[in-house]
């Protein structure tokens, strides 16, 4: 009988487990990264509006990820609702318009975010009638693997460089109208600055899970949200598995640690 043998690529498409497995057995990851290492993150935006139009906007780019993000705004009558709206799209295969199970959990996972952090309702406040939304319109362009982490971080970076604008009274109509002054937001110390997601395959952890391989065989996952102070917002539990407590005290341990690295 002849033994075959395949190149890596091949031998990962056939058996994905198999090739996952033996990377563990040497304690490496498909990636060549380590276990706790993550990529490097490039955030653009500051003062220069990507998007053409937008209050403000930004793209952050990590390997071969990229997430863009553009802030729109428009005027409600309704008072108390005015705030900061989110949508995320995805790229996925199929050409449907109907958003995707991903695309509908990870934008009310930004939602709560958003609520969480309690920003001050005067930054929304245009009138005695009405209030300003601001549309958080973000984008994958492409991943290799879960997009959280991104997503927040460009939502963040395009809200630190948003300008709104000022409104006055037009004497003739009577409606508000926007002027050319604007202002920044005010964004209080209880915003998320950063979302960590892990992974993890019994006591082993891992940090930004990529790749196909990875994303396929690492399924317990946990979603860590912090502040620019380290104080955590949000944990987010994924785990048909389930967690140990070591597992997840080692995880929280090392998020806290090297959150702002």
């Amino acid at each position: 009988m002849e033994i075959r043998t395949f190149p890596n690529e091949v031998f990962a498409r056939l058996a994905p487990d198999v090739y996952f497995k033996r990377h563990l057995e040497k304690h490496t990851r498909p990636t060549g990264r380590k276990y706790l290492e993550r990529r490097p993150i490039n955030v653009k935006g500051d003062d220069e509006h990507i998007i053409k139009g937008s209050l403000g906007s930004a793209v952050v780019n990590s390997g071969n990820a990229s997430v863009i993000c553009g802030i729109t705004a428009g005027l409600t009558n309704f008072i108390g609702e005015g705030g900061i709206y989110a949508n995320v799209e995805i790229p996925r295969g199929s050409n449907s318009s109907v958003p995707s199970g991903e695309e509908q959990v990870t934008t009310m996972a930004i939602h709560r975010l958003i609520e969480s952090a309690l920003i001050p309702q005067a930054n929304f406040f245009v009138s005695e009638q009405q209030e300003l939304c601001l549309r958080a319109s973000i984008t994958v362009l492409s991943r290799t693997g879960p997009a959280l982490d991104l997503i927040w971080e460009c939502l963040v970076a395009a809200l630190r460089n948003t300008r709104v604008p000022v409104f006055e009274e037009d004497e003739r109509t009577l409606n508000m109208v926007a002027t050319e002054d604007s202002r920044p937001l005010e964004l209080p110390s209880t915003l998320a600055e950063h979302i960590h997601t892990y992974g993890f395959v019994g006591d082993e952890v891992f940090a930004d899970i990529d790749g196909p391989i990875e994303e396929e065989e690492i399924i317990d996952r946990v979603s860590i949200a912090r502040t620019a102070d380290n104080v955590i917002m949000a944990v987010s539990l994924d785990s048909p598995n389930g967690c140990s407590l070591s597992t997840m005290e080692r995880i929280l341990s090392h998020d806290a640690a090297t959150s702002h690295q």
